[in-house]
């Protein structure tokens, strides 16, 4: 059914576990081919990890580069959460309830982003 739209948004949790971005993204590529045969797939990039002391940033900007090349080869939308709840961090608002889980306020930016996104899709 194409007219079924799809939301996939993981990894985070296998970055905290140690595993690269080879992994990650591998992972999530089979998840994404798996979703489109059942409608539209929509990617949601992977949040920042909070407070990242161990350099995993890296690793999760290095998934949503990858996802971002893979999307835009196969005309898929992309929903950027980790610009969203990167930039009002930066500004100091507390949007992270934990290490990678939002908090209220961050999920209230995350679903406008989302909207964004959504509306397109008419």
């Amino acid at each position: 059914d194409p007219t079924r739209h799809i939301f996939l948004m993981c990894g985070t949790n296998d970055i905290l576990q140690g595993r690269d971005s080879t992994y990650v993204y591998k992972t999530l590529v089979k998840a994404i081919e798996l979703a489109s045969t059942k409608g539209m797939v929509i990617i949601g990039l992977e949040t920042q990890i909070d407070s990242d002391m161990d350099g995993l940033n890296l690793v999760v900007r290095e998934v949503n580069e990858q996802l971002k090349a893979y999307a835009e080869a196969r005309n898929i939308k992309v929903i950027d959460f980790y610009t969203t709840l990167f930039e009002a961090d930066q500004i100091g608002q507390i949007v992270f309830a934990g290490e990678v889980h939002p908090n209220e306020r961050g999920y209230r930016l995350m679903s406008q982003t989302a909207l964004k996104v959504f509306l397109q899709i008419g």
